[in-house]
């Protein structure tokens, strides 16, 4: 993954697929502060109906600075 990659995840999170999940987990480990790329993970396993979301987003939910930034972002993902 790349700098351009992850800024065209960010502008465009329904290009988020099965092959972006593996980028963005490692990331989020590897930077466990790293809001958005948590926050991009999150909507990555929802994107795949993926079962670890509901845990995911109880992790996310605690680390994030603006919960309802949180929503607002889940909100966009559903239209």
């Amino acid at each position: 993954m790349n700098r351009q990659q992850f800024y065209q995840w960010m502008n465009d999170p329904a290009s988020l697929n099965s092959d972006s999940l593996s980028d963005l987990q490692q990331l989020a480990l590897d930077y466990p502060y790293f809001q958005t790329a948590r926050l991009l993970h999150l909507l990555n396993l929802r994107q795949l109906q993926d079962y670890r979301f509901d845990q995911e987003l109880r992790r996310v939910a605690a680390l994030a600075a603006d919960r309802k930034r949180l929503r607002e972002w889940l909100g966009i993902l559903a239209e």
